[in-house]
């Protein structure tokens, strides 16, 4: 008899706890909290969709004075985070990031603060990000002395941080690809060899605050 009446309550036990795990996954429906996701990355200028801009830092060369002078341009990443409907609008308030390099070397996490916010109504967010043209430690392991870049990619991992209205913490994480040119040296080569052509945009980008 101990084992008939203990058993449905064991039963009853794992059912509750069974039911309250369920309902801990599903979203409050009077008090919601926002559910975001990378909907896409791409390189700052590029249309929605576009392929062939890359995202990273081109080496060129012009000349000041007479005198050879190396430039750094700067494609920027452009975030898109989604949020579903009618659910809470959130607030970025920072942001870290790490790069990973084709050759093994990863560069310390950095954090940096952020301000951006969702729309009311809109379910999509562009943020662009201002970090290969302010991270001079990314330049000076990739092009070492303003030489010939060790490597020619590696990825990026960017962790977001925000907090919706009704006061949610939110963490939402992407990586992407980078690219590492130059059209000052030839291939695994230190002496400068003539640019080929002038290359649209080729002034370096100034250095801002993200």
């Amino acid at each position: 008899m101990k084992i008939k009446t203990s058993l449905p309550i064991l039963v009853l036990s794992a059912l509750l706890l069974g039911a309250g795990v369920a309902c801990s996954s599903i979203n409050n429906p009077f008090f919601p909290a926002a559910e975001l996701s990378v909907a896409e990355v791409k390189a700052a200028g590029a249309a929605a969709g576009q392929t062939g801009s890359l995202i990273g830092i081109r080496q060129s060369v012009s000349q000041v004075d007479g005198v050879p002078a190396i430039l750094y341009t700067y494609t920027e990443p452009v975030v898109t985070v989604e949020n579903k409907p009618l659910l809470p609008r959130v607030h970025f308030y920072k942001f870290q990031i790490e790069y990973q390099l084709a050759d093994g070397t990863v560069l310390p996490v950095k954090e940096y603060p952020l301000s951006k916010s969702t729309a009311n109504a809109a379910l999509l967010l562009d943020i662009q990000f201002q970090v290969l043209s302010v991270d001079t430690d990314l330049r000076n392991v990739v092009y070492p002395g303003n030489r010939a870049p060790r490597v020619t990619d590696g990825t990026a991992k960017l962790k977001l941080f925000g907090k919706d209205v009704n006061g949610y913490e939110h963490t939402l994480s992407t990586d992407f690809s980078i690219k590492f040119e130059s059209l000052v040296f030839s291939e695994n080569s230190e002496i400068p060899v003539p640019a080929p052509t002038a290359s649209p945009g080729a002034s370096p980008t100034p250095a801002a605050s993200p």
